[in-house]
């Protein structure tokens, strides 16, 4: 497993940041990933992990969504079960061109390209946080 910060993010990870996990992403999918969070004030990479174990891991850190690839339409059984948590982790999964994104969460939504990709995150991780009743 390694973190954010042996990767070189000194940023602040403030409370209020987009915490983004990546997951099984090839290596160069990965940088793009990273590249697009990173270039977001909001978002930050706080894991990278390369197997359901470290994932399973990695989970018992704060984390907002993850991020992820696939060769298919659906989700692996170790992301499912995410959506399926007391409280559910939105999951952003890309195909291995970067032509597709698939977010799951409390509402399916697909994307083209990895240009919308920081859009996405965002949107998933607004409808997957609680709602404030006022």
């Amino acid at each position: 497993m390694r973190d954010a910060t042996a990767m070189g993010d000194n940023r602040h990870h403030g409370s209020d940041e987009i915490k983004v996990l990546i997951a099984e992403v090839p290596a160069l999918l990965a940088a793009v990933v990273r590249q697009a969070v990173d270039e977001e004030s909001d978002m930050t990479v706080v894991e990278q992990v390369g197997s359901p174990e470290e994932l399973q891991e990695a989970l018992h850190r704060p984390i907002d969504i993850v991020v992820t690839s696939s060769t298919a339409t659906e989700l692996a059984p170790p992301y499912q079960a995410l959506l399926f948590r007391s409280v559910p982790l939105p999951i952003v999964a890309i195909s291995l061109d970067g032509a597709r994104i698939d977010i799951y969460g409390r509402a399916s939504m697909r994307g083209v390209g990895i240009d919308g990709l920081a859009r996405l995150i965002r949107e998933a991780v607004v409808g997957a946080r609680p709602r404030m009743e006022g």
